[in-house]
Formats: structure tokens, C-alpha cells, sequence
């Protein structure tokens, strides 16, 4: 274990030197919130229909999914560690007294961890302190409901957690596929649209609404967006919090089976 921490503490304080690109991805977050924020205000004033979410709520819920996209598994999956699983070179890892799925578990955790601490706290500065000073307070986001605080937290743990695992999953499929570009966009689409961050779940329809509940992609987005706007009901959240747990689990598993088959069929100069 504490080779993998280890590992983790090396990865955070190394993304930790990227300070300028920090702040250039936390601005940009901002611009492309301002967007979809416009985008779907003009949606819910062109539409007579009462709408499932109140435009504070539909706010909130989007800056969330900001503050939150360089934890998503959508960000940073094209990399030297993908590299030395298509060209055979991560052998020598095999070498180290640690298995190759924590290897590169712990690396992608580092990663997502030092994210969250830098761009996307920036981002919650941006939003609640800059954005009232510019008279732009309106569209910022809200306070979150404090009553749920403590489970948006675990929650918010969760999600890293699962988006670890998805990206370090899409690493192993390098062992099958000449590149893991064509695995990384298809995540980066499928979660877009069924973790919520392009659309709402809640302005899904019922099919494809149930569908989103039941994929895991829903666990990295949609689930604490709803905690941290109390929108969701009290007897859903153990099932919710419940659906990250079990869909984590899962996705360890399989990268763990991945990383385990993957090794045994590997060959390094013919050998």
C-alpha cells in the first residue's frame, strides 16, 4: 500500500508545477459554462412547458459539472502511460513489486486529486466571489444545501474514485487495440451524454432517462450535482450513493481482469 501512495503523493505534486495551465483550464471552464448557461436560458424563456428544474437550479447543476470536468474521465486519457501499453514498453513495470492496474490506478487518482484542488477550486473562487463583484451574480452558482454536505462529500469522493477507474480501464484496452484513442472518445461521448454533462438526465425521456440511471456514467456527474442541489429525494439517496459504490466495484474488477490478461498475453521482442 504504501508504494501506491507513493505513487499517488509523486503524480499530485508533479501536475501540482502546472500552475499556468491551471488557470487557463479553470477560465475556459468558465467561458464554456457562460455558454450552456445562455444556450439554455434561451431554451427555458422560448418554451411555454413547465420545466423539471428552476433556472437557479439548472445553474447550479451546470457550474457543477464545470468545476467537476477535469475529474471527469473525459480529461487527460492521451498520455505516456497509454503510449507504453500499445508499444509493449510498459514491461519494465512488471519488474516494480506493485501490480500494473494500481500502478496506474494511483498515477490516474494522483492526477484527478491534484485537478480538483487546483482548477477546480479556482473555479469555485471565479464563481462565487469574482462573478458578484462583476454584477454577474444571476447566473452564478448556487450555495450548496448544507443538510446533504456530508453525503455530497462521499459523493464527491465516489466520483473521483469512479473516474479513476474508467480512465485507468480505457488504459487497458491498450493491450487489445493498436491505440487507445479510439476506446478514450468513445468514453469521452458516451459519458457526455449519460452522465448529464450535455444535457440534464432530468430533461431525458423516460427510456433513455431509465437507461442513463442504470449506467455508471450517471455516478460521475448526475448523482452529486442532485446532492449538491438538494433536488433529490431523501429515500433515493442510498440507492444513488449505493449505484457509485456497486458501478465502482465493477469497473475495478474488469480493469483489474484487463491488466491481468493483458500481462499474460504481452510480448516484448518476440519473447
Amino acid at each position: 500500500m504504501r508504494g501506491y501512495v507513493a505513487l499517488f503523493s509523486t503524480v499530485f505534486q508533479q501536475h501540482l508545477q502546472y500552475r499556468v495551465s491551471a488557470i487557463a483550464g479553470a477560465f475556459t471552464n468558465i467561458a464554456f459554462g457562460f455558454f450552456r448557461i445562455f444556450l439554455l436560458t434561451a431554451f427555458y424563456r422560448a418554451a411555454g412547458a413547465i420545466q423539471p428544474m428552476t433556472l437557479p437550479e439548472l445553474y447550479s447543476y451546470l457550474w457543477f459539472g464545470q468545476v467537476l470536468f477535469s475529474v471527469l474521465p473525459i480529461v487527460g486519457l492521451f498520455s505516456a502511460d497509454a503510449e507504453e501499453i500499445r508499444s509493449g514498453e510498459v514491461a519494465y513495470r512488471l519488474t516494480r513489486p506493485v501490480s500494473l492496474y494500481g500502478f496506474y490506478f494511483a498515477r490516474v487518482l494522483g492526477q484527478k486529486t491534484t485537478a480538483i484542488c487546483t482548477r477546480s477550486l479556482l473555479q469555485v473562487v471565479i464563481l462565487f466571489v469574482v462573478l458578484p463583484l462583476v454584477g454577474l451574480s444571476r447566473y452564478t452558482m448556487g450555495a450548496p444545501d448544507l443538510g446533504y454536505l456530508p453525503l455530497l462529500l462521499v459523493s464527491i469522493l465516489l466520483t473521483m474514485f469512479l473516474s479513476a477507474a474508467i480512465h485507468t480501464f480505457v488504459y487497458m484496452t491498450g493491450f487489445w487495440t493498436i491505440s487507445v484513442r479510439g476506446s478514450s472518445s468513445l468514453v469521452y461521448a458516451v459519458t457526455s451524454l449519460f452522465s448529464g454533462l450535455l444535457v440534464p438526465l432530468a430533461f431525458f425521456p423516460p427510456a433513455l432517462k431509465r437507461l442513463a440511471e442504470f449506467l455508471p456514467f450517471r455516478a460521475i456527474y448526475d448523482t452529486p450535482a442532485l446532492l449538491y442541489n438538494g433536488s433529490i429525494d431523501p429515500a433515493q439517496i442510498g440507492g444513488a450513493l449505493g449505484h457509485q459504490v456497486v458501478w465502482l466495484a465493477v469497473i475495478v474488477i474488469a480493469g483489474w481482469v484487463l491488466a491481468r490478461r493483458g500481462t499474460a498475453r504481452l510480448e516484448v521482442a518476440g519473447g
